[in-house]
């Protein structure tokens, strides 16, 4: 098991604050560890660990990974890059890499590296650095109040529900995430798409049914031509547009979309993948709101016999 070490903003409490994973090239760790907590800590209140253990770590569903990226990083074998950078992609924990070294980006777009993740360079001259990363925290990092609800788990989708003035609060946060993106990275950077997902999920459980499906539809039509049909996102977002389409009682659309959504999440993802299996009660439910009880009843039986636990 990892060994992690943490820091906070003037050594305060670790509970209920947004969790930042570091990671780098080991022999970069004292060059930029330092530097880059105090740039974070004066912008955000948050938590910061890491591990110089050179094994296999599971950093957990931390709110974000931050990798300062140099020559090293790049050419020689590391954790950093071979371990965590991928299981953050993998899992769809947003990483922030930080240039640190000038000459190294066309090394750093290979796609075997970072590919199309976008970066922030310190040294760039037409955005001041504090100011991307300080729009990056603010739109990735939760903080405060509700932040502290957001982590909540259970209890806080409970409690947005509950609430109509909370609901609205949890979409317009999302909203404010999705725009900022766009500002940064662009409309059609994988980041930005990530986030359209996402606010797509958030209006359908919090938001109005109707302004949730459209934002649906136009979400597909963006994910589909970018990023393709068997994407996760794309992927995530069909699902989202089945279950408004359900939330408005148009069951044989929503039928149709869920039945599309599992097949090509069974086929690019794999049965056992969350998704799938997401997908899969889901289509059950479909079923039975328009009268296929039979059909139903199959589904579920599949999901308890190989899922349930």
């Amino acid at each position: 098991m990892a060994n992690f070490k943490f820091r906070t903003r003037n050594n305060g409490d670790v509970e209920e604050k947004p969790q930042v994973y570091f990671t780098c090239h080991p022999a970069d760790f004292d060059r930029y560890y330092e530097k880059i907590c105090r740039d974070i800590f004066l912008l955000q209140d948050c938590v910061i660990f890491c591990t110089e253990d050179e094994a296999g770590t599971d950093f957990g569903d931390c709110d974000l990974v931050v990798v300062p990226v140099t020559g090293k990083l790049l050419t020689q074998p590391n954790r950093a890059m071979d371990q965590d950078v991928p299981s953050a992609l993998y899992r769809h924990i947003p990483v922030l890499p930080i240039l640190m070294e000038p000459g190294i980006e066309t090394l750093y777009a290979a796609p075997e590296k970072f590919g199309r993740v976008q970066y922030i360079d310190p040294n760039a001259t037409d955005i001041a650095y504090v100011d991307i990363l300080k729009i990056y925290l603010e739109t990735v990092l939760v903080g405060g109040t509700l932040g502290e609800r957001m982590r909540a788990d259970a209890q806080t989708f409970a409690f947005l529900h509950s609430r109509k003035k909370d609901r609205q609060y949890a979409v317009a946060l999302k909203e404010k995430e999705y725009a900022l993106r766009c500002e940064i990275f662009g409309n059609e950077h994988p980041d930005t798409l990530g986030a359209l997902r996402r606010l797509v999920w958030t209006g359908c459980s919090f938001g109005e049914a109707i302004e949730a499906l459209e934002l649906a539809q136009k979400a597909y039509g963006q994910c589909h031509s970018i990023l393709g049909e068997e994407h996760p996102d794309t992927l995530s977002v069909m699902h989202g547009l089945a279950r408004c389409l359900s939330k408005l009682e148009r069951h044989r659309e929503a039928l149709a979309w869920m039945e599309k959504t599992y097949d090509l999440a069974y086929k690019a993802l794999g049965e056992n993948d969350l998704a799938t299996v997401e997908a899969l009660w889901d289509l059950a439910t479909c079923c039975g709101k328009v009268g296929n009880k039979e059909k139903e009843q199959e589904l579920r039986h599949i999901y308890l016999t190989k899922w349930a636990f």
